[in-house]
Order: C-alpha cells, then sequence, then structure tokens
C-alpha cells in the first residue's frame, strides 16, 4: 500500500509527501529489524537460562565426587603412613599389615579429563550470560586444569615399582577383598580398613620383598606429596564450584538434591 502511494505521488512530484512515506518505511523497516532482534536476543537468553540450570546438578555431582576423592585419598594416607612405619622396622605393623598398605598406598582416583560443563554450554556462548560476576564464575570453573586432578597426575613411580615388586597373588588377594568398590554414580570409593586374609608365609615373603627395596619408601613419600598436590587443587576447584552455585542460586533458586 505505502509503495502504491509512494510511487504516485513520484509521479505526481509531491517530493513533501514522498518524503514523509519515505521516512515512514525507513522507520517502519528499522523498528522490524529491532523487534527481530530483540526476540532473537529474548530467545537466546532463555536458551542460556535453560543450560545454567542444567548445570546445578551438575555442579552439585561435581562437588560431591570431589568430597568422595578427599575422602579417598585421606584412607590412602592412613595406608602409607603405615606402609612407612614397616619400612622403618616398626615392630607394631606386622608383615601381613605391611605388605596390605604399601599396595594401598597406591591405590587411586581422579577426575575426568575435563570440565562436564563443557557439554552443556560452548564456551562461545559464555559472552551471551548477562551477568558478568556468573560469567566469570562459569569460566573459572570450565577452564579449571583438570589435569592437575586428573589420574596422570597421580601415576607416580612408587605406584608403578611397588606394584612390580609385590607378588602376584598378594596384590590379588588385595585386590578382591579390598579393591575399589563404585557408588551407584560409578565414583570408585575406598574400603578404610582391609582385614583380608593372607597367609604367614607368604606376608613374610611379601614383607622381605619390599624392605629389599627400602627405595620405595623414598618414592613414597613423593607419592603423599603429589596427593597433597591433588587435594589441594581439588580443594580450589571445590571453592570456583560453591561460588558459581551460589550465583545460580540466586538467579534460579536451589536445585533438587541427588543422591550419589
Amino acid at each position: 500500500m505505502i509503495m502504491r502511494r509512494l510511487t504516485a505521488r513520484l509521479r505526481e512530484e509531491n517530493w513533501v509527501a514522498v518524503t514523509i512515506d519515505f521516512v515512514i518505511v525507513v522507520i517502519g523497516v528499522f523498528l522490524g529489524v529491532q523487534a527481530s532482534n530483540w526476540n532473537q536476543g529474548r530467545l537466546e537468553r532463555r536458551e542460556i537460562d535453560q543450560v545454567l540450570v542444567q548445570m546445578q546438578p551438575e555442579l552439585l555431582r561435581l562437588q560431591q565426587a570431589n568430597a568422595v576423592r578427599l575422602r579417598y585419598y585421606a584412607i590412602t594416607k592412613r595406608f602409607a603412613r603405615e606402609a612407612l612405619a614397616g619400612w622403618a622396622d616398626d615392630p607394631s605393623v606386622t608383615d601381613r599389615d605391611f605388605v596390605v598398605a604399601a599396595y594401598q598406598a597406591s591405590q587411586i582416583t581422579a577426575a575426568r579429563g575435563d570440565s562436564p560443563l563443557k557439554q552443556l554450554l560452548d564456551p562461545q556462548d559464555t559472552r551471551k550470560i548477562d551477568d558478568q560476576a556468573l560469567r566469570w564464575a562459569l569460566l573459572r570453573v570450565v577452564n579449571f586444569n583438570y589435569d592437575a586432578v586428573s589420574a596422570s597426575a597421580m601415576q607416580t613411580r612408587y605406584r608403578e615399582d611397588v606394584r612390580q615388586i609385590l607378588p602376584d597373588d598378594i596384590q590379588d588377594r588385595i585386590r578382591q577383598d579390598c579393591g575399589d568398590r563404585a557408588l551407584p554414580n560409578g565414583i570408585p570409593v575406598l574400603p578404610p580398613t582391609c582385614p583380608t586374609k593372607i597367609a604367614p608365609a607368604r606376608a613374610s615373603a611379601g614383607a622381605a620383598e619390599l624392605r629389599r627395596h627400602p627405595e620405595l619408601a623414598r618414592e613414597l613419600q613423593f607419592h603423599l606429596s603429589q596427593a597433597a598436590n591433588f587435594e589441594l587443587n581439588t580443594g580450589w576447584l571445590d571453592a570456583q564450584v560453591t561460588t558459581l552455585e551460589k550465583l545460580l542460586e540466586s538467579r534460579f533458586g536451589k536445585p533438587r538434591p541427588i543422591k550419589v
């Protein structure tokens, strides 16, 4: 309608009316583009919000998994102290306890190699988050150095060497009775004690073999240092996750509790 009227007025050389109609057309196009952009932005914000809501249970799972891993290393450290006492010829450590502790001290657990949040949100889309504090908190969790809490961080020389030296039948018995147990969500846990029975002669032979390698005690000290670093990095990650959780809760409310 406007275009026909504009064409007619051009023929009539009614320049004032032509100008008015042209301005109306330009304003209409501008408003249409603005409305389309606003609607597109609204849809993108809604999609981002839906993804952020989905992150809440993932963050809770990550935090709970970190807590399980910290408990895991608290157990291996206790075994490590007992193993070191065995190498120091502490008479209170039996041969059976010595071989069990030396093996259990080498048990490890770890996080996956990258952030679970990367599966939910493309890093390029984080710039669309309108809350700067939330955006930076999310980036700190996503870009965390997950190698520091991965299995490679705990694959130490002690773990390799002690498993080369301990007789296979002793290792098999310990693994069968006291090895990792998986929670319903697949996270491994380590039994806090290991009452497995090992024949006295086999325990004595295993303990004698360990004592023939006193360098293992030094390697175990380094293994403990790596475990301490793992715990420190896990704690730092937990702090970042907690900050992100609080920001999401302030925006969307608390998520439903989940079972580990």
